[in-house]
């Protein structure tokens, strides 16, 4: 919820007067030689001397007319020297006074407008802002008594009559401040700055169309209506609460044109902006109304508002906490404090605490603020609610990721395990292959053993018949041989007898050579084929051999033969 300022404009502003006193220049017979590092010269006459600090009482009132602090700052400082010896000089006083209301020093600036009232009691701008001194520290009786008794000396004073109207505005004594308007318009039918506040005592009652009316007469049929920079600003404001913001718009920056350092106009824009939610505009606008009235509460409270739309949180509070520094019992900051606290900062029990603090100190939106209450308690449970539930699911989650861990963990390790039982039946595999390799080899090595092997036999076989037969014939011609001889004679006979033992001899040995191929068949089932077959090839020889050698060794041997 957004406070608007309560606040409007008041027309009767502080006056700064000038001394315009014209000086002649320094003779050669002055002695302004030199000059200390502060301005201040040397050898100065009285003359010279005076000349000069009125001269700074006229500079602090062209830095008065900028509005800004560090401005007021340097006047009071001129002003200060100034009236420590202008001690009859009312307009140094007058000046001093405003520089002090300026930097919010009402006490001071009261002490200042009494003197210079005492060295000039017909100073009526000092009347009037001795007056709006007292408001401004909240002396309201005797700001009225100001008003009233300086009317006395002078009633078409029509800046008395602005402020007696204005602070009869803020009494809320409305009717009182109509009657005084219209008493003040008697005395002066074109005062543009009584048309102002009437129409802004009707606008307080909640008369808009009057309060329209009254503007607009003022703009339309007195002279400098038009160009006057409050009435346009006045005027939007009415247009505003009539919900033409359009037309309310136009106002607001027609005034700004006419008075660029206007800072109500400034504060009803940010208004327009805010309602529009134009945050960043409205920040650049009071930023800038800042600088020309920093002490401006409506300033720092809208202010805060559009930092508080660009969630700069921190310095919405800030500025929320100067308006309390500049009007500690005003209720709207708390407001808008707790608006911040509870819905934006999420800090509810501060929100709670300044809602309270606005109702306590006459909040007019009590109900509203209730209802924030409420509402913000609501909310807080609901958090609560939502952070304990969550607080739950968030430790559950724990549990399961845990556990979740604790399951990757083991299925790592038995995927671990897994994987070097595989690797190892893997490897396993792997020597198998190897000897099944390694036994292939030799089975098929065994096998050309065993081919070779049966190639010896068969030559064995052969070669073994072959001797046999060789040697059964050389046995058959020597029986025909020894036939033929034992027809001869006897001794033929005997050696016919002879030949057939050495046929059987020859008979015998061939058995013999077919029993030595069959041991050679046998011994070469254990030597490898080929080294088998050579050796029995051999051994028919060496038995045929010696078979022949048999079958002649008789004839040798017998010294008979024929």
């Amino acid at each position: 919820m957004r406070i608007l300022p309560t606040t409007l404009i008041l027309s009767a502003t502080l006056a700064v007067v000038g001394c315009n006193k014209q000086t002649e220049p320094a003779s050669s017979g002055d002695a302004i030689t030199d000059a200390t590092g502060d301005g201040v010269p040397i050898d100065e006459s009285d003359e010279a001397r005076e000349d000069r600090l009125r001269a700074q009482v006229d500079e602090a009132a062209t830095l008065l007319t900028s509005g800004r602090e560090e401005d007021a700052k340097k006047a009071l400082s001129l002003l200060e020297e100034s009236t420590g010896s202008l001690t009859d000089q009312p307009i140094a006083w007058y000046n001093l006074g405003l520089a002090h209301q300026r930097l919010n020093d009402p006490d001071a600036a009261i002490k200042a407008y009494k003197k210079a009232l005492e060295l000039d009691q017909d100073l009526m701008v000092g009347w009037v802002n001795l007056a709006s001194a007292y408001v401004q520290a909240d002396e309201l009786s005797r700001a009225m008594d100001t008003y009233r008794s300086a009317l006395d000396k002078d009633a078409e004073e029509m800046d008395l009559w602005v402020g007696l109207v204005g602070l009869l505005r803020k009494q809320n004594r409305l009717d009182e401040a109509i009657n005084e308007a219209r008493s003040a318009l008697k005395v002066n039918a074109n005062s543009l700055d009584v048309y102002n506040n009437l129409g802004l005592v009707y606008m307080d009652r909640g008369e808009l169309e009057m309060s329209q009316f009254i503007f607009q007469k003022a703009m339309n049929t007195i002279a400098g209506g038009d160009s006057n920079a409050l009435l346009h600003s006045n005027m939007g404001v009415v247009w505003m609460r009539q919900g033409k913001e359009v037309d309310a718009r136009f106002e607001f920056e027609r005034a700004l044109e006419l008075d660029p350092l206007q800072v109500t106009a400034m504060v009803f824009l940010s208004d327009y902006y805010l309602d529009n939610r134009n945050y960043a505009d409205t920040v650049e606008l009071l930023e800038r109304a800042a600088e020309i009235e920093p002490d401006n509460p409506a300033v720092h409270l809208n202010l805060g508002i559009a930092y508080r739309g660009l969630d700069s949180y921190e310095d919405a509070r800030r500025e929320f906490e100067k308006v309390l520094e500049i009007e500690p019992d005003n209720p709207d900051p708390w407001l808008n404090l707790g608006i911040l606290y509870g819905d934006y900062v999420k800090a509810y029990d501060e929100a709670i605490d300044a809602y309270t603090k606005y109702k306590d100190r006459g909040g007019d939106a009590v109900a509203v603020a209730d209802e924030y209450i409420g509402a913000t308690r609501k909310e807080q449970e609901r958090v609560k609610k939502l952070e304990d539930r969550k607080q739950r699911i968030d430790e559950e989650r724990k549990r399961r990721d845990e556990q979740k861990k604790i399951l990757e963990e083991q299925q790592a390790k038995e995927a671990e395990l897994k994987a070097a039982e595989e690797a190892a039946e893997a490897a396993r595999a792997a020597e198998e292959e190897i000897r099944a390799a390694e036994e292939a080899q030799k089975a098929e090595e065994a096998a050309k053993a065993a081919e070779g092997s049966d190639a010896g036999d068969e030559t064995g076989d052969e070669t073994g018949d072959e001797t046999g037969d060789e040697a059964g014939d050389e046995a058959g011609d020597g029986e025909r041989e020894r036939s033929g001889e034992e027809a001869g004679d006897d001794q033929a006979g005997d050696d016919a007898a002879g030949g057939g033992e050495a046929g059987d001899e020859a008979g015998g040995d061939e058995a013999g050579g077919d029993e030595a191929g069959e041991e050679a068949d046998g011994e070469e089932a254990e030597e490898p084929g080929d080294e088998a077959g050579e050796e029995a090839g051999d051994g028919e020889r060496e038995r045929s051999g010696e078979e022949a050698g048999g079958d002649e060794a008789p004839a040798d041997d017998n010294p008979w033969g024929g």
